[in-house]
């Protein structure tokens, strides 16, 4: 676990680690194995291996790691969850419209829906479905069970089982509908944008929906940008919005302190989210996106 954490934290393009070092198929249980169930103690030392050695990284715990221990006492495994999401953990469910669960649980197949409120206000739930050559229609009907679940859990990453061609031929609009709403998706609804005055603190308020499943769970950073004629631009960064803040299914409002320094005019206002040099995606149209990454969002007039 040290070599792995040494080689892989600092990799860019890892953003999650599974416990995955306990249990059949590494996924917390030992169904399908010994089925002995191992004390807390036991998943605690495989949770701290993780966290230790990939400190920068979302460490996910598998459900299993908590639901194949309740014959060892309810008081013990919410002592397992609250450690594990006082430490930061996301969680993953791996059984979505396994048969048992969708007929002997909740509309969404999920086992334990509440657990998942403990983990996705700080890191991602990543949900995979049944194998999916192998379900039967009213078990899939037609993927609501799924988007339930992904709705419930408030899920950041959703997969399956199987080969992704006969699920695109099959799933074309589903997955589109899906895939939006995974995670967090940002709509500007609106922009109180009074005429500023140059040279001096200004307030501009933005108000921004999520209609996203989660939160963003990194910070990026929001700017402005004024541009003009003969190609003249200003960037207004604005490090005091945490778009963490952005919760699902809410209109957030953010009251931002900008300082232009360009003459007197108007200008065109402009807005993008970023992730180092890279944009983040935002519902906004097309064409008012800019080649670098941001969105027209209206001209503003510039006073002395």
């Amino acid at each position: 676990m040290e070599e792995a954490g040494r080689k892989f934290n600092g990799d860019p393009r890892i953003e999650l680690v599974d416990v995955g070092t306990f249990g059949t198929w590494g996924e917390g249980h030992t169904g399908n194995g010994s089925d002995i169930v191992y004390p807390s103690e036991v998943i605690k030392k495989h949770i701290d291996l993780h966290v230790k050695n990939f400190p920068d990284k979302f460490v996910i715990l598998n459900d299993d790691h908590i639901n194949h221990r309740w014959s060892r006492g309810r008081e013990e495994n919410l002592e397992l969850i609250d450690y594990a999401a006082a430490l930061g953990l996301g969680l993953d469910d791996d059984s979505v419209c396994v048969r048992y669960y969708a007929e002997n649980c909740c509309y969404s197949s999920l086992r334990t829906p509440w657990l998942f409120g403990y983990f996705y206000p700080n890191a991602p739930v990543v949900l995979e479905f049944e194998h999916y050559q192998s379900v039967a229609p009213e078990i899939f009907k037609n993927g609501y069970p799924f988007l339930e679940a992904m709705q419930q859990a408030h899920t950041t990453f959703a997969g399956f089982h199987g080969y992704p061609r006969p699920w695109l031929k099959r799933e074309p609009w589903f997955t589109e509908y899906g895939a939006n709403r995974l995670g967090y998706w940002l709509f500007l609804e609106g922009a109180d944008l009074p005429p500023l005055m140059s040279g001096v603190n200004n307030r501009i308020r933005l108000h921004i929906a999520n209609r996203g499943f989660a939160a963003p769970y990194r910070k990026y950073h929001l700017k402005l940008r004024l541009t003009g004629g003969s190609g003249y631009c200003e960037e207004l960064p604005l490090p005091d919005v945490d778009c963490r803040r952005w919760k699902p299914g809410e209109i957030t409002v953010e009251s931002a302190a900008i300082r232009p320094h360009v003459a007197p005019g108007t200008y065109v206002l402009e807005l993008g989210l970023f992730e180092g040099a890279r944009p983040i995606e935002l519902a906004i149209k097309e064409n008012e996106k800019t080649e670098d990454g941001y969105y027209r969002i209206g001209e503003i007039e510039i006073r002395e």
